[in-house]
């Protein structure tokens, strides 16, 4: 799979006042800077042009066009004026459909408390399955458990297929990439043990008392938290990708902070990583020199 990575963003007329350039690494990019100076408005703009979604949200409204470089020589572009929303892409200079151009990349968009999704609809849609989903949190994790569910289905169909060498390849990689996820979870517990069941469900129990269990939703926000980004690294399967969170932070210890990055890239190497942050403890392990000041870029174009 080919390795497809952003390398610039340019953004004209954000609230009718600002033009810039923000340039990408290919791997690790770390975005600060104070409360409203538009971390979370560039990371929509992001994700909004890679997922299309952005001609439906209100962050268009904050722009006068945007325009998403990739390495591959294509381009992704918004324009909003008087005369509507226009959205394109674009590959070697011909203008071709988003799936087509972005079919070969996997794309997480890993919401914490601010959710990409409709809210309202989506509490409609989960209010009577689950009365365990008490808080924004619990709904977009039950999202991600059930993709937890399906990386598991995976492994079973192929446990199951054919026993060919390519079939077997396949199974072991991916059974090998859960025991890392397991693996990974447990060094950041402290007092729970993690485990998965013979039915394929998670399963967390208090260490030395053997007859606990308790359910992803017993869990405290940061444990959450925390399964939230690993299940999202799980599923990238170690696939080239594009990462995206704004303050994945939010809600882990300071210790845990510090660990983070480093985890998620041993977990998938292979993507670009995108996110912001308020906390200098994400920082430890040698990550200053990734850090773009947004102030600086916006205020001075």
């Amino acid at each position: 799979m080919e390795r497809i990575s952003i390398t610039k963003l340019h953004v004209e007329g954000l609230w009718n006042k600002y033009s810039f350039d923000l340039l990408f690494d290919d791997d690790v990019n770390i975005f600060s800077g104070i409360n409203g100076v538009g971390k979370s408005t560039v990371i929509d703009i992001i994700w909004g042009l890679l997922s299309g979604i952005i001609t439906q949200t209100y962050t268009v409204k904050k722009i006068q066009s945007a325009v998403l470089f990739l390495s591959n020589n294509a381009y992704i572009s918004v324009v909003h004026n008087e005369e509507g929303i226009e959205y394109k892409t674009v590959l070697n200079d011909t203008e071709i459909s988003r799936e087509e151009l972005l079919q070969s990349l996997k794309l997480e968009g890993v919401a914490t408390f601010d959710a990409y999704h409709n809210k309202s609809e989506y509490i409609k849609e989960i209010s009577d399955v689950n009365q365990f989903l008490v808080s924004d949190l619990d709904m977009i994790l039950n999202r991600w458990i059930a993709r937890f569910h399906r990386y598991m289905t995976l492994i079973a169909t192929f446990a199951s297929a054919p026993k060919s060498a390519e079939n077997k390849k396949t199974f072991s990689r991916l059974v090998t990439q859960l025991e890392v996820f397991k693996e990974k979870i447990n060094l950041f517990l402290d007092d729970k043990i993690f485990s998965i069941d013979e039915l394929g469900e998670i399963r967390f129990r208090l260490k030395n008392i053997e007859d606990t269990s308790l359910s992803v939703y017993d869990l405290s926000s940061g444990e959450k938290q925390l399964l939230i980004l690993l299940i999202s690294m799980l599923c990238m399967r170690k696939e080239p990708g594009i990462c995206i969170s704004d303050e994945p932070e939010i809600s882990l210890h300071v210790s845990w902070q510090k660990q983070l990055i480093s985890v998620l890239r041993e977990m998938n190497p292979n993507m670009q990583l995108i996110i912001t942050t308020h906390s200098p403890s994400i920082l430890y392990g040698g990550w200053q020199n990734r850090v773009v000041n947004l102030q600086d870029v916006i205020n001075h174009g």
